[in-house]
């Protein structure tokens, strides 16, 4: 018996469910878009791409906001609001004014991220949530400048699973930073298209 065999081997991993996010041995299709989704003179949210993975899709959303005239009460209620962002409602009073995004399909089906987990990564919770879902993957938060007046936030959002292949709405409404309800419609058709691109990186 060798000196490091009292050492445990490590249990097999287990697969993440589809829900939870994409297959990490898998290169996603990338569907450009740069769509504003609401702008006032403000904030602003943009969706950059949808990464097309066989079981669902990323968005890549960027959150802007600057100071402009807002008081320091005000913009730091702003900036609260942008990392509160996918907490539910009922937990927190600033997710009541986070930014929040949702998707609409024309069967009648929908998802938020008010609904969502807080993370989808580190979600403990094991049982498959009814579908569809709009979940937080991660989020990467960048200070423009040293006073604070810009700021910008990242989020990849998982869309769980893919839409059909028919028009749908994303709706974004930001209360924090006084940007109203609005939707633009994405091309699920060209969404699900992009499926036939994707690869595994090893196979």
């Amino acid at each position: 018996m060798g000196f490091f065999n009292s050492v445990p081997e490590d249990e097999d991993e287990v697969a993440r469910p589809s829900w939870r996010g994409p297959d990490d041995t898998v290169m996603g299709a990338i569907l450009p878009l740069n769509l504003v989704l609401g702008a006032n003179e403000g904030a602003a949210v943009a969706l950059r791409e949808i990464i097309v993975h066989p079981e669902g899709g990323m968005l890549d959303i960027y959150a802007v906001a600057r100071r402009a005239d807002a008081s320091a009460r005000q913009w730091k209620a702003i900036r609260s609001s942008m990392n509160s962002g996918c907490e539910r409602a009922e937990y927190t009073n600033a997710a009541k004014r986070s930014l929040r995004l949702g998707v609409l399909f024309r069967d009648g089906s929908r998802a938020t991220t008010v609904d969502c987990p807080v993370d989808l990564r580190f979600s403990d919770d094991d049982e498959e949530p009814r579908p569809p879902i709009l979940g937080l993957w991660r989020h990467a938060e960048d200070l423009s400048t040293d006073e604070h007046e810009y700021v910008s936030m990242r989020y990849w959002l998982w869309l769980w699973p893919l839409p059909p292949s028919e028009p749908f709405k994303l709706i974004v409404e930001w209360p924090a930073a006084g940007l109203e309800e609005s939707a633009v419609e994405i091309d699920g058709a060209a969404v699900s298209e992009l499926t036939a691109y994707t690869r595994n990186y090893w196979r």
